[in-house]
């Protein structure tokens, strides 16, 4: 069984940063003890890095039992885009992998017996209930799109509640006093985090939150456009705008709400999240909340980069800006 660089450490009396030094081909350690911890190392299947040889990052993808599967938006293509700038300025190689809850710890020890130098992780559905597996990691880990709160661990994740905030102050603004929130079942990652936010906004500004305009959706596309014609139908009393929790959803709720006889945003506002690129092509176009997910896959990589270099360096969480960005699906409160 391979040893770890922690088991590596104690059997020579040495930190674990002391072994990484003489994994990376670093300077700072005596020559005797790195001949003696290299053949080790090398002895169980490692392999010295040399400085002028491209770091490995393993790019996990996490899909949840609940995984959007249908999402048009181009939200993972913009997240890749970003992530291989990133290792294009910093010489790396990045290899992606799609993990679930039943193989994900399997996929990280995985990555560090293949060598990765580090893992990218996109935790954007990723179950806050899971938290123990990155914990006492080897190799260094950045999770994208997901603050995992409770736990040391680096992470890049949009202000969802500036963009929610000025999103709510605005509809305040054209008079509406009645938000609804539409997201999908499960409470999972990035998705729970922005109901929350959401809820904390509304009080905060001065309204009330009415569970019975918040609507939990099926991930499938098909379902979720009944629900909302179900709920049209049903002739529930319906708030004057609605936040959803992502340009997918909120452009099947429009084309919902149209075919039922909604007319949006006469009848109703409405306001999806991401500013992909579905929201010009979804008529009318789509108001969103913008989070630049390409500028995040970059950070990522950054902040990998300066944690290969220096293990020792302190956690962060770091949150990139967001933003409403208006079009055509918010309007005045209408009277129906």
């Amino acid at each position: 069984m391979k040893a770890t660089v922690r088991k590596i450490a104690e059997q020579y009396q040495v930190s674990p940063a002391t072994v990484s030094l003489v994994l990376n081909d670093k300077p700072g350690v005596r020559p005797a003890t790195r001949e003696r911890i290299a053949r080790a190392l090398i002895q169980n299947g490692y392999q010295i890095k040399k400085k002028d040889q491209k770091r490995k990052i393993q790019y996990i993808c996490y899909q949840s039992s609940s995984w959007f599967a249908e999402r048009p938006d181009g939200f993972y293509t913009y997240v890749t885009e970003g992530l291989d700038r990133g290792c294009k300025r910093y010489n790396a190689a990045l290899s992606l992998t799609y993990a679930n809850s039943g193989n994900l710890q399997k996929l990280i020890s995985l990555a560090v017996t293949e060598g990765s130098d580090g893992i990218i992780f996109l935790g954007t559905e990723y179950s806050h209930e899971a938290i123990p597996e990155f914990l006492d990691f080897e190799i260094p880990i950045v999770v994208v799109d997901n603050p995992i709160f409770e736990s040391r661990i680096n992470s890049i994740y949009p202000d969802d509640y500036v963009g929610i905030d000025e999103t709510v102050k605005y509809l305040k603004q054209l008079g509406h006093k009645d938000i609804g929130f539409i997201t999908i079942e499960g409470t999972f990652g990035e998705l729970f985090n922005r109901e929350q936010i959401w809820r904390r906004v509304i009080l905060h500004n001065g309204l009330q939150v009415n569970e019975e305009h918040v609507l939990h959706l099926e991930p499938v596309m098909t379902e979720a456009r009944r629900q909302i014609a179900e709920y049209v139908q049903s002739g529930t009393a319906m708030p004057t705008a609605f936040l959803i929790v992502n340009d997918v959803i909120a452009a099947s709720v429009v084309s919902a709400m149209t075919q039922n006889g909604i007319r949006v945003p006469e009848d109703i506002s409405i306001i999806g999240y991401d500013d992909s690129s579905i929201c010009e092509i979804t008529t009318p176009n789509l108001t969103s909340i913008r989070s630049d997910v390409a500028s995040m896959g970059e950070m990522a990589v950054r902040r990998l980069m300066q944690l290969i270099e220096n293990k020792d360096e302190p956690y962060m969480k770091q949150m990139l800006a967001t933003h409403l960005v208006i079009r055509d699906s918010v309007g005045k409160p209408g009277v129906r």
